[in-house]
């Protein structure tokens, strides 16, 4: 019987590339694929070929049963926003908005409102002195 493997395919800068693995199963390689349009190829006896009909009905139902992502939950929020407080820039009104939403900075994220030197929280902008 002919030794057959199977690597994920595709191409990049006009080049086919694929994986250095040497795959057992069409599934597996499919693993591989790095990219939209990627590919799984046989390889028999040392050569490349393309998949026999059965071999491409494999990885037809292998594409076309992945699962997708899971959907992003949109938390309502606790309560009606206020709208933009004067002295707020767009910034941290979008930032409340997200954090509202449940899309705010994580909990041990080093960005806070207010405190990058480009970002001015309302009320601490500096004016200028009158001479």
């Amino acid at each position: 019987m002919a030794s057959i493997h199977y690597l994920a395919a595709w191409t990049e800068c006009g080049c086919l590339l694929t994986c250095d693995d040497h795959h057992s199963a069409i599934g597996e390689a499919f693993g591989c694929v790095r990219c939209a349009g990627g590919y799984v190829v046989a390889v028999e006896e040392g050569a490349i070929r393309s998949l026999t009909p059965q071999e491409e009905a494999e990885f037809q139902s292998i594409v076309h049963c992945a699962v997708p992502p899971a959907p992003t939950l949109i938390k309502s929020p606790s309560g009606s926003p206020p709208p933009q407080a004067v002295g707020e820039t767009l910034l941290e009104l979008v930032l409340r908005l997200m954090s509202a939403y449940g899309f705010g900075p994580a909990k041990d994220s080093e960005i806070r409102l207010g405190s990058s030197g480009d970002v001015r929280s309302g009320g601490d902008e500096q004016q200028p002195k009158a001479a």
